[in-house]
């Protein structure tokens, strides 16, 4: 069941609307992971109206929505599972058991499969989304965290963040086919819409490296901030973004090959406390970063690369998806005060 929030969202997104809203706007929610013991996701409809809340499982880290905004996909870090929810309805349809703390997640350009790296178990567990059953578990490597696939739906790569790499899987085989040395503590990974390079966040060195998909080596390095994270691409591909846990800033990366300042940090943005997950509006007009340690979501106009607005979410916001708004919203959420920190990252 959905649960409204006693708080009108119309004054929070009054400041969104200084930006152009996502296309489509009307009837779509940005979701917020709410990383506690009882576990919850937050809808906030854009550009305006009362946001709400479903429960999922404990300590929830993740989460995707199905190409066709139906269904919504939820890592449970304390329970093992992966909770899948109606979007329409906002109702749990399944909850799947999967390995030892699942962490990143992703779906595949089909919606035919999602896949879900477990940290603590050194493994990926592949779903089918017809059934909602776990048709294979790959021993990925060690500490698998972030994960993504790439346009084409061909290969899986997966930050292996006890590692100094980032695993290769082939999603026709099910098996890893290569792994690529980055530097150690590879933590997130984006992949450009053109499936050409992927981008993987470096916490211990503050960089992000460059993957050439057609080889599969690195292909440079950019000196980012402090204890990069979570990482996004714009849908045109001319922008990387970053967020960086320990100096509490976004780096803004030019990926635009026709650019004269291409792969370079263009713009440093402050934001809120541990930002961690960042998210591009399908129209690429806004960045969404999750503040973990403050609790809070910042906004940022990707055409001046400025901070348009703050508002709390939670108490510790670590995931987001984007998608059609749940219909129905009733009742009162009650926090849960336990906030959870994954050992993937501790400070």
């Amino acid at each position: 069941m959905f649960r409204r929030l006693a708080v009108s969202f119309l004054a929070v997104v009054s400041s969104l609307l200084v930006t152009a809203a996502p296309s489509g706007a009307s009837g779509n929610c940005l979701f917020v992971v709410d990383n506690t013991v009882a576990g919850q996701v937050t809808a906030f409809p854009i550009p305006s109206g009362s946001p709400g809340t479903f429960p999922v499982g404990s300590a929830p880290l993740g989460m995707v929505v199905s190409p066709d905004g139906t269904i919504g996909y939820v890592t449970n870090s304390n329970d093992d599972t992966v909770s899948v929810v109606q979007i329409a309805t906002a109702m749990i349809l399944a909850t799947v058991p999967v390995g030892d703390f699942p962490a990143g997640i992703a779906v595949s350009p089909d919606g035919t499969r999602v896949y879900v790296t477990n940290y603590s178990g050194n493994s990926m567990s592949v779903i089918d989304t017809s059934t909602n059953t776990v048709v294979t578990t790959i021993a990925a490597g060690t500490g698998p965290n972030g994960v993504v696939v790439t346009p084409d739906g061909s290969r899986v790569y997966v930050a292996l963040s006890l590692t100094p790499t980032v695993a290769v899987v082939d999603t026709a085989t099910n098996a890893v086919l290569t792994t690529v040395n980055v530097a150690a503590g590879p933590f997130g990974v984006a992949v450009s819409p053109d499936g050409t390079t992927v981008y993987a966040t470096i916490v211990g060195s503050g960089d992000v490296a460059l993957i050439d998909t057609a080889t599969n080596t690195t292909a440079g390095v950019i000196a980012v901030g402090a204890g990069p994270l979570g990482i996004a691409v714009s849908p045109n591909g001319s922008r990387a973004y970053v967020a960086n846990a320990s100096d509490n800033t976004v780096s803004v990366i030019d990926a635009d090959p026709m650019s004269g300042t291409y792969l370079t940090v263009v713009a440093t943005i402050p934001v809120g406390t541990g930002p961690e997950a960042v998210l591009v509006s399908p129209d690429g007009s806004i960045v969404f970063v999750a503040n973990t340690y403050s609790g809070t979501v910042s906004v940022i106009d990707t055409t001046s690369n400025t901070l348009t607005s703050t508002f709390q979410v939670g108490l510790t916001p670590r995931g987001f998806a984007y998608g059609s708004c749940p219909a129905d919203v009733v009742g009162t959420p009650t926090p849960d005060p336990t906030p959870v920190v994954p050992p993937a990252y501790t400070g």
